[in-house]
């Protein structure tokens, strides 16, 4: 069984608009299993399961699951969702909760526009003076996904992480030439 869990913020200071993100909240029990190291963006002290939500999508744009454990309340910061790591039973005896951002093609709405309509989101930053996606993301032309890792399904040439050397070959999987 899943639970959701929602967080609305305004965002900017000379004008302002909502902003809201929906999370996919797991049973108590689970972590999250990284595919690559480089998925850990950060490890912080946080005192609330809402607290590290927050800090996962404000404070580092690529930041798309965290994982809270409420006895120690640490909050590991995660750049994976389900399409580069996976949600499994913790082997601690902690009991950390995994949350993943559920991303619609509303939130990106902006893409390839200027720059001044993307300023505040997490999801994209400001390349040639347009919205594009934030680091180690492509965009599919609904959303801005993550890129694969060695083995992950791609169809386009920047589905890949190329800065780990990957490409995408011939037989639609990230690989290196």
């Amino acid at each position: 069984m899943y639970y959701y869990l929602v967080l609305i913020f305004l965002l900017g200071c000379v004008h302002s608009q909502n902003m809201g993100a929906l999370f996919t909240l797991s049973n108590k029990g689970m972590q999250f299993l990284l595919m690559n190291p480089v998925q850990l963006l950060d490890t912080i002290t946080s005192l609330s399961l809402t607290q590290c939500a927050f800090a996962c999508i404000m404070l580092l744009r690529n930041c798309r699951t965290f994982e809270f454990d409420s006895s120690t309340l640490q909050c590991r910061l995660v750049e994976g969702d389900l399409t580069t790591g996976q949600i499994i039973p913790s082997t601690s005896s902690s009991y950390s909760i995994v949350g993943t951002i559920n991303l619609i093609p509303e939130l990106f709405a902006d893409y390839g526009q200027p720059c001044s309509q993307c300023n505040d989101s997490p999801y994209f930053t400001c390349i040639n003076n347009t919205c594009q996606c934030a680091g180690h993301s492509y965009f599919d032309g609904f959303i801005c996904k993550l890129q694969q890792f060695t083995g992950g399904e791609c169809n386009l040439t920047n589905a890949c992480r190329a800065d780990l050397n990957l490409t995408c070959l011939q037989s639609f999987q990230c690989g290196c030439k």
